[in-house]
Order: structure tokens, then C-alpha cells, then sequence
């Protein structure tokens, strides 16, 4: 319990902090929704398995969603 309780959490405090460093909070925020799509793809690549079109249809919501925010947030830079 010790080593999932510290290794995990040091290594996604780290992670956040650097994405913090680089870009906006609300721009990294945002991107966290792209994780489920990814592990989504690498279960359908590595273990074979068929993802259901419900599955599909709430990534694509999820995706077209960061998609908005990053626009958005470029559209207000520039």
C-alpha cells in the first residue's frame, strides 16, 4: 500500500505540476478528458477488445469539448 500510495501520487503530482508550468490551468484541465479516448484506443490496440458505440459517442462528446476550450482560448489570444 505504501509503494501505490506514494509512487502513483508523486509521479501525477509531478506531471501536473509541469503541465502547469507550460500552459494554462484551464487548458491542462481541459486536456484531461482525452485521457479516457486514449485508454479506449490502447484497449482496443493492445487487448483487442470493441469498444461500444456508446462508448464512441461519449468520447467524441468528451473530445469535441477540449476541442471548444482550446479554440476558444486561442480565439481570445489572438
Amino acid at each position: 500500500m505504501f509503494y501505490l500510495g506514494l509512487f502513483p501520487t508523486a509521479i501525477a503530482f509531478a506531471a501536473w505540476n509541469f503541465a502547469l508550468s507550460r500552459a494554462r490551468a484551464a487548458k491542462v484541465t481541459s486536456s484531461l478528458y482525452a485521457f479516457p479516448i486514449l485508454a479506449i484506443a490502447l484497449a482496443f490496440v493492445w487487448l483487442g477488445e470493441v469498444p461500444a458505440p456508446l462508448s464512441l459517442l461519449g468520447g467524441l462528446t468528451a473530445l469535441s469539448g477540449v476541442a471548444m476550450v482550446h479554440l476558444w482560448d486561442r480565439g481570445k489570444q489572438g
